[in-house]
């Protein structure tokens, strides 16, 4: 005897762990979807034809698929999820079933408040794809891979530094670059300041470029905008020569 092995069985792990998301990260995640749908849909035919004997076990599916997520970057980085009081029973069983009774633990809090809640230590940045990871897994019952973004930048950054540490090395590197400039003597038009346009400059970018020792930039990166300005002069546009210094500057 033989049985086949139904797709139905990656899109049962998946409507699981989508019921998990949308409870655990309503206040961290703007948007999210699943990113395989159309390759699911070309491997149907392939996967329902897989057949194994009733006599052994049911081979796993190595059918994977992505998730991707956009953050709120207003409650991405909290490293604590809170819960309801423990006096409300349903709803501290439905938050404990959520997460898992070894997740979860009490807490009592500066508002003098005592809740249920899940810590989520280690690096601010990376907290809502811990967040993401232990739910597909507990619910989905699926292997999970490392965050993707985590995984491209692992080799090339310092992986764990926050988002507010890297706007702040920026700003300093921003700063010395500023003195460089006002430090070259032979500008055609004297420099007078420098208006930093780009979101990290705000604190306000969730996923800012970090520094890295090698010399090869890597391509995900977006340079930061940054407005140069120079002293207003009434003569240069007449001069030919200056306008050209001033387009090759």
């Amino acid at each position: 005897l033989s049985q086949l092995l139904c797709v139905d069985e990656v899109r049962t792990a998946r409507s699981r762990a989508s019921t998990a998301l949308k409870s655990g990260t309503v206040e961290r995640v703007v948007r999210w979807r699943w990113l395989s749908d159309l390759d699911l849909q070309e491997n149907d035919e392939e996967m329902n034809n897989t057949r194994w004997s009733l006599s052994n076990k049911q081979p796993q599916s190595n059918k994977s698929f992505w998730l991707g997520i956009i953050l709120d970057p207003t409650r991405a980085f909290l490293q604590i999820e809170r819960g309801p009081s423990p006096n409300d029973t349903d709803l501290a069983n439905q938050f404990k079933l959520l997460w898992g009774p070894k997740k979860v633990e009490l807490r009592r809090f500066r508002d003098g408040s005592v809740q249920l809640c899940t810590a989520w230590t280690g690096a601010r940045d990376t907290a809502t794809a811990r967040i993401c990871a232990h739910l597909v897994a507990r619910h989905a019952k699926a292997n999970v891979l490392p965050p993707h973004e985590d995984a491209l930048i692992a080799s090339e950054l310092n992986v764990g530094v926050s988002p507010d540490d890297v706007s702040t090395a920026t700003w300093h590197t921003f700063d010395a670059l500023v003195e460089n400039i006002r430090g070259i003597d032979d500008l055609p038009l004297a420099f007078v300041s420098a208006v930093p346009l780009a979101p990290v400059f705000r604190y306000a970018d969730p996923a800012p470029c970090r520094a890295t020792s090698s010399n090869r930039v890597p391509s995900y990166w977006t340079p930061y905008d940054v407005c140069l300005v120079l002293e207003g002069s009434g003569a240069w546009p007449e001069d030919v020569e200056a306008l050209n210094d001033v387009k090759q500057s």
